[in-house]
């Protein structure tokens, strides 16, 4: 009885007659290309190149910067666009090197320069070095802890008569 229940289980597995075998294999496929469009669309949206791109102490790119940079001049064939390349706590020299190579490498991707401006610049904007967002937040006074802090409850504030 073991057994006949067993195989009847083990029918379950297998896929339905007439189901390609290779369905399995489409879906991963998707699935992964899915994932890849996805990690593009971020190194576009970020369209920035970050000191661990590169080699250290090098003006090469490694594995990842190559692969976001391949990524970056398909997209800037098209469109036209801002790219960062972070400087970090490199040498003036060295960061000039890194945007000479990056440069190459985009005209040789047949991209023109003057399609791209480049940047030090954060993603998403010039905004403010991290660094200096430290720095000023040091600065300032401590904040008044939230439990002092004034409370609303069903549209009453809890300093009502202080107003």
């Amino acid at each position: 009885m073991t057994a006949v229940v067993g195989l009847a289980c083990m029918a379950g597995c297998e896929p339905a007659p007439g189901y390609p075998q290779d369905k399995s294999l489409t879906n991963e496929w998707l699935v992964r290309s899915y994932s890849d469009d996805a990690i593009n669309n971020a190194v576009i949206a970020q369209h920035t190149l970050y000191p661990y791109h590169f080699h250290k102490n090098g003006a090469a790119l490694n594995e990842l910067g190559e692969y976001d940079l391949a990524v970056l001049v398909n997209h800037f064939k098209d469109h036209p666009g801002r790219l960062n390349v972070r400087q970090g706590d490199e040498s003036t020299k060295l960061h000039a090197a890194r945007i000479n190579m990056v440069m190459a490498a985009l005209r040789k991707g047949g991209v023109e320069a003057s399609r791209i401006e480049f940047t030090d610049a954060i993603p998403g904007g010039d905004g403010m070095a991290s660094e200096r967002v430290v720095k000023i937040l040091e600065k300032q006074p401590p904040r008044e802890p939230a439990s002092r802090a004034p409370t609303r409850t069903m549209g009453v504030s809890s300093q009502a008569g202080a107003e």
